[in-house]
C-alpha cells in the first residue's frame, strides 16, 4: 500500500448556463475555506506509548508525504512536532501518526481545515492529540476535558453516548433544532427516540457534565449499526443502472445515493484544474444546482443544455459536514481527479474501434499472461522510443523501437511484447490514483482515488480529461492489433485514504468495515478495508469493472487482494462481466494481508473458495516450487535453481516440485479436483522479491 500521496476533493472552475433546476453561479471560494498564511503549525501529542517510536507523516493534497519527528517535550506533558511553511501553502492539511519503523499501527489519515483553530498573530497554529483518538482538540483543556467519545444510533429508535464521564443532561438537536432533552447518566448512556430515526436529518447529542458547565460538548449521532439491518436494505438499496451521469446533447441527469445526506448541490464547472493546481483564481467560477432526495436514498437533477468536456462535483451535507466531492460514479475527470467530468465517449474513439477483433479462446487457459506497469515498459534510456511518449499510455504500442549493444539490436516496448509471444497483458493500476498527475512520482498505482478514471499522469495532458480516454483507446486498439488483451489490475479492497475518501464523505461510515472499537480494519494492510458485503458497495464494483469492460474493451480483471471481498461479489462480477463476454477472465489474489474485522464469507476460507464460479486464483505453491518461498532473504530454493529441497525450521521436508506439478494439475493446496483454470501458475509479479534478484 503505498502512502505517499492522498486524495483531494476540493475543486474549483467555470460554467454557466440554464437548468430544470434552480440554478446560480457562484465560486468554491464561497464554500471552501480560503488559503490561511500559516507559519508554524504545532502538533501536540500525548498517550501512553513510548513517544520516540512514533512520528508524523504529513501531506497537502496531490504532494507528497514526509516524516516529521516528534523532537521535544512541551508542557502538554509530550512531544510537539513543528511543520515547516511547505505545508501551510493551502487551506488544510492531512496527517497521519505512526512508527518510524512503518505503517504497523498508524491511525486513520485525518485532515486539519485552517481556518477551524486559532491562528496567531504570528500565523502559528497549535493543535492536540491523544494517541488513540481521532478526535483533533484546538486546546489543551479541550483535550484533557470531559468529552464525548461517540455517539451512535444503536438501533432505529435508541441513541447512545459514550464519554469521558458521566454527564448530568443530555439534548438532542434535529438538523439544529432541540427535539428531547434528558437527565444524563454513566457512560455508555442510551435514550429512545419517538420515532425510528429518519436518514434524511442530521442529529446531534449535546451533552453537559457538570450543572454549573456554561457550554455543551456535542457529537453528531453516526448511522453505522444501522447499515446492515434489514430496514435500511429494505428502504434505502437502489437496484437502477443509471447513477452518475446520464448525458444527451439537450439534457443530464445526475443522480447520486446518499442515503444520510440533508442536501446536495450540483456545480457545474468549466475547467477540470482546481486553483490550487493552477493559482488561476478565474479557474473556479461553477453553476450550483440543488438535487431533490426521492427514494432509495437517491438525490437527482436534470440540466436542460449540452454539458459535454464540463467538469462537475458535488457538495453534499452530513455529519461530515459539507464536502465537496468528485461522484464515485464519475467516468472522466480533470487533472488529479479533482472534478469529475462529463463526456460524449463514442467521438473519442479511434478509427475502427467499433470492429475491433479479439481472438476467441476456448477456456482461460489459453491465455498466456505478461504483468507490466504502463510507466515501466518504456521509461529507461534503453527504449529509444518518441520521448513524448515515454512512460504514457501510447508508448505502450509505438512500433519500430529498438537498442543496440555492440553488435547485437533487440527490440523493446511493444515490439519486444509482440515477440514474446504472449496473448494477454496485466497492466499494474491505470485507474486514477491519488498523486500529482502534473508532477508525478513513481506510483505502482495501489493508492485508489477514482475507480471509474482512467489515471491522467500516463496521458499526454492531464488537464483535459477527454486526452487520456482518447489516447487509452488507441493503446488498446493498438495492442489488440498486436495479439493481447488487457487484463486490468483493479483494487477495491481499499481506497487511498478512507476519511477524504468520496465514498466516506458521501456515506459516512457505509463503505468501510470496522472492528468492534470503532476502528478502521485492517485486512489491507493499508488502515481501510472497503465493505464489499455491503450491498451498494458490492454493486458498485459490479458496475465498475462492467464500465471498464464495456468502453475499453478490458478482457480480464485482476483483483488486488481478493481474499477480502465476499464470494458473493465475486461470482457477481463474474456472470455480470461473462454476460458482455464470455471470454473475459476474473481472477485474483486469494489472500488478505491480515485479518480483517468482518463476518462475511470471504473468497479464501476453506471450500469457500471453491464456491467462486470460474473465478481463479494466483497459485503461490506453484510459484514456490518452481523458484523457492518469495522470502525478503532471497535464500530459498525452487527447481529452476536447481537446488536441494526446502526444509522447514522443525525439518519437515516440502515437496516444492510436487506443489509445483499439483496447481498445474488444477489442485490447490488441501482443495483437489478443481479446474485448472481456476489456478493461476506464475514464476514472478510485482510482490516481494522479483525473480532476477531472488536468483540472484
Amino acid at each position: 500500500c503505498e502512502k505517499n500521496n492522498s486524495s483531494s476533493h476540493s475543486s474549483g472552475g467555470t460554467s454557466t448556463g440554464t437548468s430544470t433546476s434552480n440554478s446560480t453561479t457562484s465560486s468554491s471560494e464561497e464554500s471552501s475555506a480560503p488559503d490561511v498564511e500559516i507559519e508554524t503549525i504545532t502538533f501536540h501529542f500525548r498517550g501512553d506509548v513510548n513517544y520516540d517510536e512514533w512520528c508524523l507523516w504529513l501531506w497537502e493534497d496531490g504532494a507528497q508525504g514526509k516524516i516529521y519527528l516528534f523532537d521535544g517535550v512541551d508542557n502538554f506533558g509530550a512531544y510537539g512536532s513543528y511543520a515547516a511553511t511547505e505545508w501551510a501553502t493551502r487551506s488544510k492539511l492531512n496527517f497521519i501518526i505512526r512508527k518510524k519503523a512503518g505503517w504497523d499501527g498508524q491511525s486513520p489519515d485525518r485532515v486539519i481545515r485552517y481556518a477551524d483553530f486559532p491562528l496567531s498573530e504570528d500565523g502559528e497554529i497549535d493543535i492536540w492529540l491523544l494517541a488513540g483518538e481521532t478526535q483533533i482538540f484546538k486546546s489543551e483543556e479541550e483535550a484533557m476535558g470531559d468529552r464525548i467519545t461517540s455517539t451512535y444510533f444503536t438501533d432505529w429508535t435508541h441513541i447512545t453516548v459514550e464519554a469521558t464521564a458521566a454527564f448530568v443532561s443530555y439534548e438532542l438537536r434535529v438538523d439544529g433544532v432541540a427535539a428531547k432533552t434528558g437527565s444524563g447518566g454513566a457512560s455508555p448512556f442510551s435514550f429512545a427516540l419517538e420515532a425510528d430515526a429518519d436518514l434524511s436529518k442530521i442529529y446531534s447529542v449535546y451533552v453537559k457534565f457538570e450543572a454549573t458547565d456554561t457550554e455543551w460538548k456535542s457529537g453528531w449521532v453516526k448511522s453505522n449499526k444501522l447499515f446492515d439491518t434489514a430496514k435500511f436494505n429494505s428502504e434505502y438499496v437502489y437496484s437502477g443502472n443509471d447513477l452518475g451521469v446520464t448525458y444527451t446533447p439537450t439534457l443530464s441527469t445526475f443522480k447520486l445515493w446518499a442515503p444520510t445526506s440533508s442536501d446536495v448541490e450540483l456545480r457545474i464547472y468549466q475547467g477540470g484544474s482546481p486553483s490550487t493546481i493552477t493559482n488561476d483564481k478565474n479557474d473556479d467560477l461553477f453553476a450550483v444546482h440543488s438535487l431533490t432526495r426521492s427514494e432509495k436514498g437517491i438525490w437527482s437533477v436534470d440540466v436542460a443544455e449540452d454539458l459535454a468536456g464540463k467538469y462537475y462535483t458535488y457538495n453534499v451535507t452530513n455529519t461530515n459536514g459539507t464536502n465537496e466531492v468528485v461522484d464515485p460514479y464519475a467516468k472522466a475527470a480533470g487533472v488529479n481527479g479533482f472534478r469529475g467530468q462529463i463526456l460524449d465517449f463514442d467521438p473519442l474513439n479511434p478509427a475502427g474501434w467499433d470492429t475491433l477483433a479479439f481472438e476467441d479462446i476456448e477456456a482461460p487457459t489459453d491465455l498466456t499472461v505478461y504483468e507490466m506497469h504502463v510507466r515501466d515498459l518504456t521509461s529507461d534510456a534503453s527504449w529509444n522510443g518518441s520521448e513524448a511518449k515515454r512512460g504514457k499510455y501510447l508508448g505502450l504500442v509505438e512500433a519500430g523501437t529498438t537498442y543496440t549493444e555492440g553488435d547485437v539490436t533487440v527490440s523493446t516496448g511493444y515490439d519486444h511484447l509482440k515477440e514474446l509471444g504472449i496473448n494477454a497483458v496485466q497492466i499494474l493500476p491505470f485507474f486514477d490514483s491519488a498523486n500529482n498527475e502534473l508532477n508525478p512520482a513513481y506510483n505502482w498505482g495501489y493508492n485508489p482515488s477514482n475507480y471509474n478514471v482512467l489515471e491522467g499522469a500516463y496521458s499526454s495532458d492531464p488537464t483535459h480529461g477527454e486526452v487520456r480516454v482518447q489516447e487509452f483507446k488507441q493503446t488498446i486498439k493498438g495492442l489488440a492489433e498486436g495479439g493481447m488483451r488487457v487484463i486490468m489490475d483493479v483494487v477495491y479492497n481499499h481506497v487511498n485514504a478512507a476519511s477524504s475518501s468520496n465514498f466516506n464523505l458521501i456515506v459516512p461510515g457505509y463503505y468501510f468495515r470496522y472492528n468492534e472499537n470503532g476502528s478502521l480494519s485492517n485486512g489491507s494492510g493499508c488502515n481501510n478495508d472497503t465493505a464489499s458485503e455491503r450491498p451498494m458497495f458490492s454493486k458498485f464494483i459490479v458496475d465498475s469493472v462492467c464500465f471498464w469492460a464495456e468502453e475499453y474493451n478490458i478482457k480480464g480483471f485482476r483483483f488486488d487482494l481478493m481474499g477480502l471481498i465476499d464470494t458473493g461479489t465475486m461470482n457477481a462480477v463474474k456472470a455480470a462481466l461473462n454476460n458482455i463476454d464470455p471470454d473475459i477472465v476474473v481472477y485474483g489474489e486469494p489472500w488478505a494481508a491480515a485479518s480483517t474485522a468482518t463476518t462475511a464469507t470471504m473468497s479464501t476460507t476453506g471450500q469457500v473458495y471453491s464456491s467462486l464460479v470460474g473465478v481463479g486464483a494466483f497459485n503461490d505453491g506453484g510459484r514456490n516450487g518452481i523458484r523457492g518461498e518469495n522470502s525478503w532473504s532471497g535464500n530459498q530454493y525452487g527447481w529452476m535453481q536447481k537446488g536441494e529441497a526446502d526444509n522447514l525450521a522443525d525439518g519437515t521436508f516440502i515437496n516444492r516440485v510436487k506443489g509445483m506439478m499439483t496447481g498445474m494439475n488444477g489442485s490447490y493446496y488441501a482443495y483437489s479436483q478443481w479446474d485448472p483454470s481456476k489456478t493461476i501458475n506464475y514464476a514472478s509479479c510485482h510482490d516481494n522479491l522479483t525473480l532476477y534478484d531472488q536468483l540472484s
